[in-house]
């Protein structure tokens, strides 16, 4: 899951910044937590995106206009605060913002760690990127000048209130690139004078225009760099937690029967789920036990201790926590937070300034006092581990730990130590957001109190990292005495890396020094580096329990004597991508006679050989049996973009096309997209779901499991909220999986301009759709979409609708470089789109930026052809590691709902393998909808999804052209037959 996608060390960074430093083009929308990791470490060098430096440019161009009319305009020439209405004179404007900066240089306490410096700058920066502030482009040039040399300001961490902004860190921060103050010098590591720290590093002093002093103070970037890293520290400490659990799971000899994937799955909470298979892959591995396990097998227990049994359930809420909040977090990053805030609506002046609110940091306190609060559970279960481990009369151990009881005393303080830090943490988790104080002469009447909540999340996170470590140190420690038994092989290297840096206890000895060694791997993040080639799935990592009575557990269906399982990928990748791709694939397949077992919850419980299956299920009971005889399986086919909602006819456009006419001479002519539009709104739900319906049955014949299903035949709110309720009653109705998209802008209504449909979209339409969302009437909506194009709307336009439906929660993934060079690519990067569709105009430079993001290339080869479009760089994209994905496009205009017709034409038109082909049509498809943790691969905990062909090879699916519904013998979703053999 991207939340695990890297370790994090907070390092204070004290040292200058090493080499191999990334570069990060800044734009304002797109800084994520781990490019604030990477430059809390050091390592990122900033570049100012283009397009961003149009808009600061226009937006200081508003600024120049106002002060040259010499209109009131707060921030700009009157004062601050109470002083708001008192007018400053022109020729004082500078020495305003000068005398602004120092007067809020009021913070208190020890300096900021640097680390933290340098993610509130680099915050900064990215915020004052969006154009909204005021700045001016040399001013920006110098703050991001300064970041990349790494000049890095004294600021004390004392004295927010988080409104109106970080007011009195980000002066100080402001005050250093001012040339004054205090910053800190690599060359003699200490804090120095700030001029002279510029002066070494061949910077220049900010010289303060019209409005940049309060451009740079107004925000809740302090909030944010404390934050986001206890975030991602939170992030990282969350599966450690699950792993140490496992470990004390297995050293108190405990059962695994509570982590059964059917326990789970009826609650049905994602982060539940997570940690309930993470520890039977790290108990069970491939369905095989440790000895340690072994040695009370059979002793009949049937259950454990909530502290053990419920472990999912309780660290499942902690990772779902702390998921919800990257998500605010992360919209926060790259929020306008200025006040006022500048709105410019051309190049030369024009726009107008108008006060809000943004600055007040109510978001991110909350969200970090419930990382505070759920990170502190962790603590408090683990305490109550510690206590397990260290009691004889419920372990079986030596009490607390240690040989010759009496004459040494073991872990008994150790736990003492864990129960006082847990005490601390509880009275931390009372949340600072809850209070408020009236400052600046009632002017500021309300605040957040986000700096203190921020800083006491990171503080609550240090806490839970010394009690876990704790509780590794004394499993480690249950598993020496328990020697010569061992455990899985995960957890052995787990052990191993704790026995690199602290002995056995033998005897009493000075353990502050262990305990220390040991949450420095917990911080630093090495003991998920350890673990995490352990916790990536396998074939075999579900398997009956290990105590209790042996049942006969029932489950769904097993396939058997498969001449091939072809399972795309096997370790739980999330796309494939790069020159690899093929082999990768190739690699996947399990030669038979082979099958799969899909367990009662319709998730896969097993794929292998026919004796392995026997060996692991051959009690078992299954509902039903399917005998593939010889012939090969695939995994069900992603449909991963359509059109599939919509009424009328434009039949007659097809001899337009035949004639030669272009896309955009046909949408003049009034066909195209406009012209479904009136037969779409003047149909009924009925109607409409009845012509969905007919669609995607022959979408299951074909063998698609899972299909996108996009709005965009409205143009208006009440259209497409009701396209969206029609896919939402397909759901139900009928067995293909569908993930929906709310494509607004599919093309501009006749008689309004495109900023004007742009207004619409983002005031009328998608505050509709998002409320029948948050209704509860539209769960499978995920994704916003925009036919970003020349001609219909414009690159700034898509920014805009795309963004907002981003900050409202919903995955980027549009139309983009279809007809035109525009530069959707790069608009992909940097709005890290899920995935852009179409492609064929998209260059090196949007080739790069899709790559870097991990963006999903849509590819969509019917439509290309039928509108004689140049090829898309399939290959190209291919080798650059961009993850390409395939799909129908079935719309109005494109009758073709065959996936394997699609992998054939990408073969035979852009030289892409078989392999890349099928992978294109399930993992990657899956990838580019949200859906590659659960589908789009034939993998242990993903959904029974899959294809039996008539025939022994895989690759006569894609080869045999025109073939495919006499190819497609079973279709199975879920573990259950919905076309074909085996089907109703």
């Amino acid at each position: 899951r991207a939340r695990l996608r890297s370790t994090f060390s907070a390092s204070d960074g004290g040292g200058a910044r090493g080499g191999g430093a990334r570069a990060l083009r800044v734009s304002g929308w797109s800084l994520s937590p781990e490019d604030l990791d990477a430059a809390a470490r050091g390592g990122l060098k900033l570049a100012l995106d283009e397009v961003a430096a149009g808009r600061v440019s226009s937006g200081r161009a508003v600024v120049e206009r106002l002060v040259d009319e010499g209109e009131p305009v707060y921030g700009i020439n009157t004062g601050f605060g109470e002083f708001a209405t008192v007018s400053i004179e022109k020729d004082k404007l500078c020495q305003l913002q000068r005398n602004l900066i120092r007067s809020h240089c009021a913070g208190v306490g020890a300096p900021m760690p640097l680390s933290q410096v340098r993610r509130m700058l680099c915050l900064r920066i990215n915020v004052l990127a969006k154009g909204y502030s005021g700045i001016s482009l040399p001013t920006l040039r110098k703050l991001i000048a300064a970041f990349n040399a790494d000049f890095l300001p004294r600021v004390p961490l004392c004295g927010t209130v988080g409104a109106s902004g970080d007011l009195a860190p980000l002066s100080h921060l402001a005050l250093g690139l001012m040339g004054e103050g205090l910053a800190w010098s690599h060359a003699k590591e200490k804090f120095v004078p700030a001029a002279e720290e510029l002066a070494r590093l061949g910077l220049t002093p900010v010289e303060l225009g019209a409005k940049e002093g309060l451009a740079m103070i107004n925000g809740t970037q302090f909030i944010m760099a404390v934050g986001s890293e206890a975030l991602t520290r939170a992030e990282v400490l969350a599966v450690q937690a699950d792993v140490v659990t496992a470990l004390t799971v297995e050293v108190l000899r405990g059962t695994s029967r509570a982590f059964d994937a059917r326990v789970h799955a009826a609650r049905r909470h994602e982060g539940q789920q997570e940690v309930a298979r993470r520890l039977r892959l790290l108990l069970h591995p491939m369905g095989e036990i440790s000895e340690l396990a072994q040695s009370h097998a059979g002793c009949g227990r049937v259950q454990d201790a909530y502290t053990l049994r419920c472990s999912p359930q309780v660290h499942g809420v902690v990772h779902d926590t702390v998921a919800f909040a990257r998500r605010v977090l992360s919209v926060e990053a790259n929020a306008g937070t200025d006040n006022p805030m500048v709105f410019a609506t051309g190049t030369g002046g024009e726009g107008e300034i108008v006060s809000g609110g943004n600055f007040h940091g109510e978001y991110p306190a909350k969200l970090l006092d419930y990382v505070a609060i759920a990170v502190h559970e962790l603590a408090n279960i683990s305490e109550r581990r510690i206590e397990r481990l260290c009691n004889p009369a419920v372990s079986g151990l030596p009490a607390f730990l240690v040989n010759e009881g009496g004459l040494n005393s073991g872990f008994m303080i150790a736990h003492c130590t864990a129960a006082a830090l847990v005490a601390e943490g509880r009275v931390l988790c009372n949340p600072a957001s809850a209070d408020t104080i009236s400052t600046s002469a009632a002017k500021e009447d309300h605040v957040s109190m986000g700096g203190y909540a921020a800083r006491k999340a990171l503080n609550v996170v240090e806490t839970v990292e010394r009690v876990v470590a704790i509780e590794l140190l004394a499993a480690c420690q249950a598993l020496h005495l328990l020697r010569p038994l061992r455990t899985t092989p995960a957890l052995e290297v787990v052990a191993a890396l704790v026995r690199q840096h602290v002995p056995p206890l033998e005897v009493d000895r000075y353990m502050a020094a262990d305990i220390d060694a040991v949450t420095e791997l917990v911080r630093t993040g090495a003991v998920l580096a350890a673990a995490r080639p352990f916790m990536q799935g396998d074939a075999m990592d579900i398997r009956p329990a290990i105590h209790g009575p042996r049942l006969r557990p029932v489950h769904r269906l097993r396939v058997r004597n498969a001449a091939q399982v072809v399972c795309v990928a096997r370790c739980g990748e999330r796309t494939l991508a790069g020159p690899g791709t093929g082999a990768a694939v190739a690699a996947s397949v399990v030669e038979g006679p082979a099958g799969v077992v899909v367990a009662a919850d319709g998730t896969i419980a097993a794929i292998g050989t026919e004796a392995e299956i026997d060996a692991a299920f051959g009690g078992d009971v299954f509902e039903s049996v399917l005998d593939a005889e010889g012939c090969s399986v695939v995994p069900g086919l992603v449909d991963c973009h359509t059109h599939t909602v919509w009424a009328g006819d434009r039949t007659h456009e097809f001899a337009m096309k035949l004639a030669g006419a272009t896309y955009m001479e046909v949408h003049a002519a009034g066909g195209g997209i406009n012209a479904t539009v009136g037969a779409t709104r003047a149909a009924s739900e009925d109607e409409l779901l009845r012509l969905l319906l007919a669609r995607l049955r022959r979408m299951v014949a074909h063998g698609t499991t899972t299909a996108e299903v996009k709005s965009g035949y409205g143009l208006d709110a009440e259209t497409e909220a009701k396209m969206l309720l029609v896919a939402e009653r397909a759901v139900k109705a009928q067995p293909v999986e569908l993930v929906t998209t709310a494509l607004l802008g599919h093309a501009v209504p006749y008689g309004v301009s495109a900023d004007e449909a742009v207004e619409d979209i983002i005031s009328e339409q998608l505050p509709r759709v998002l409320a029948l969302r948050d209704e509860g009437r539209l769960p499978s909506l995920r994704q916003v979409d925009i036919f970003c194009e020349r001609g219909i709307f414009e690159l700034d336009d898509s920014r805009r609708v795309l963004q907002a439906g981003r900050d409202a929660g919903l995955a980027v993934n549009f139309h983009g470089d279809e007809l035109a060079p525009l530069g959707g690519g790069k608009l992909a990067g940097e709005l890290r789109a899920q995935a852009m569709s179409h492609c064929e105009e998209t260059d090196e430079m949007g080739i790069d930026a899709m790559a870097s993001a991990g963006t999903v290339a849509v590819l969509l080869p019917t439509t290309q052809q039928i509108l004689k479009l140049r090829d898309p760089p399939a290959r190209r994209m291919l080798d650059s590691g961009v993850p390409v994905a395939l799909a129908t496009d079935f719309n109005p205009n494109c009758h073709l709902l065959s996936m394997p017709q699609v992998m054939w034409q990408a073969c035979t038109s852009w030289r892409m393998t078989l392999e890349e082909a099928l992978a294109g049509a399930t993992l990657n498809a899956a990838a580019s909808i949200g859906m590659a943790e659960t589908v789009g691969s034939l993998e242990v905990g993903k959904a029974g999804d899959l294809l039996v062909l008539n025939s022994s090879n895989w690759k006569s699916l894609v080869y045999q052209l025109g073939g495919e519904r006499d190819l497609i013998r079973t279709v199975v979703k879920g573990g259950r037959a919905v076309h074909g053999d085996g089907s109703d």
